[in-house]
């Protein structure tokens, strides 16, 4: 399970805006926004397992 720090911590040093990842990913941004506001991120694994093999950061 990520944090909503470490997907902060991956896009910020790619200059990616929350926008880019989210359209990179193929998710709205505001589950970016979400995502990086919560200390758990999916605990099911479906979003950061979409994510990684959309485009790994």
């Amino acid at each position: 399970m990520q944090t909503g720090n470490d997907v902060k911590e991956a896009r910020v040093p790619k200059d990616w805006s929350q926008r880019e990842l989210a359209r990179r990913a193929d998710f709205d941004r505001n589950a970016v926004s979400h995502w990086e506001a919560r200390p758990v991120l999916d605990p099911k694994g479906y979003a950061t397992g979409k994510m990684t093999v959309s485009s790994p950061i």
